[in-house]
């Protein structure tokens, strides 16, 4: 049986939300130039818990290789990069895309493609 892996556009949620996730920016997140998305993930390791779903562990290397661990065991290997002001991802095993990326200090708060959850992307 193939596993079922996660990426930044994520598949849609497992199971139904009991509530909706946030689908709005904190107000204190701000859009910025594509160089400071690039600064704040390249290099770092960022930890993430969307809504419905295992956490993640995101690994963005320098040279924009990207590796994803997931708190059930799944994992998976692709390339990063930054369109505008979108964090994009394409994993080799699973769907991959952008998401709207805005800071607020070290965090990295991103717009999930398949469902518009908003979460944040933490720096470990």
């Amino acid at each position: 049986m193939r596993a079922r892996f996660l990426t930044l556009a994520f598949a849609p949620a497992l199971a139904a939300a009991q509530s909706a996730p946030p689908s709005e920016f904190p107000p204190t997140a701000q859009s910025v130039a594509p160089a400071a998305l690039q600064a704040a993930v390249a290099g770092k390791v960022l930890r993430a818990k969307p809504a419905q779903g295992p956490a993640w562990r995101l690994e963005f290397k320098d040279d924009g290789y990207a590796f994803l661990n997931t708190t059930t065991g799944s994992s998976d290997t692709g390339r990063w990069s930054v369109e505008g002001t979108q964090l994009c991802v394409q994993w080799q095993r699973a769907n991959g895309g952008c998401s709207e990326a805005r800071l607020q200090d070290a965090t990295v708060w991103i717009r999930r493609t398949s469902n518009g959850e908003v979460i944040a992307l933490v720096p470990q």
